[in-house]
C-alpha cells in the first residue's frame, strides 16, 4: 500500500476510534500517520483531537498549531485552535485564532455558529461588551435563544 494511502487509512481508523471513544488508540493512529506524513493537517488534527479528549491540552495545542501551519487558510482549524486555547482559558490567543477563523468565512456551517458564541464569550470575559453582544446576537439569528431553565 502507497505511504498516501496508508496514512489515509490511519486517519480514518484514527476517526473512527475517537468517535467510538477509544482516545488512546486514536492518538496512536494519528500518530502512526504523523510519521509516514509529518506535513498533513488532518494527521495532526487527528492528533490534537484524541489529545483534547484525553484533556491533554497543552499537546493539542502544539498539534492544532501545526495543522494550521500546514493548512492555514482553513477557518475550521483556527477554530479548533482557538477553542483550545479557550479551554485552556488563554484567551487572548484563543480571541486570536477565532477573530481568523471568522475572517477566512469558510467554517463549515456547524462551527459558524459556536464560533460566534465563543467570540462572545471571549469578548466579554476580556471586557469587550460591544463586540460581545454583536457576536451573541449573530449566534442567536444562527441557533435561537440558548436558554436552560
Amino acid at each position: 500500500m502507497p505511504n498516501t494511502l496508508k496514512a489515509s487509512q490511519l486517519l480514518v481508523d484514527s476517526h473512527f476510534a475517537l468517535t467510538s471513544g477509544q482516545n488512546d488508540i486514536a492518538l496512536d493512529l494519528a500518530n502512526q500517520a504523523l510519521k509516514i506524513e509529518p506535513k498533513s493537517p488532518d494527521a495532526h488534527q487527528c492528533a490534537a483531537d484524541a489529545y483534547m479528549s484525553l484533556e491533554r491540552y497543552n499537546d493539542a495545542i502544539t498539534h492544532y498549531k501545526d495543522a494550521v501551519k500546514y493548512d492555514p487558510n482553513n477557518g475550521n482549524r483556527y477554530y479548533d485552535l482557538g477553542f483550545s486555547f479557550a479551554t485552556t482559558e488563554r484567551l487572548v490567543d484563543a480571541l486570536k485564532n477565532f477573530e481568523k477563523a471568522e475572517s477566512l468565512n469558510n467554517c463549515t456551517p456547524e462551527k459558524i455558529a459556536q464560533l460566534h458564541l465563543l467570540l462572545g464569550m471571549v469578548c466579554f470575559e476580556i471586557g469587550r461588551l460591544k463586540d460581545s453582544l454583536s457576536h451573541l446576537v449573530d449566534a442567536e439569528k444562527l441557533i435561537g435563544i440558548d436558554w436552560v431553565p
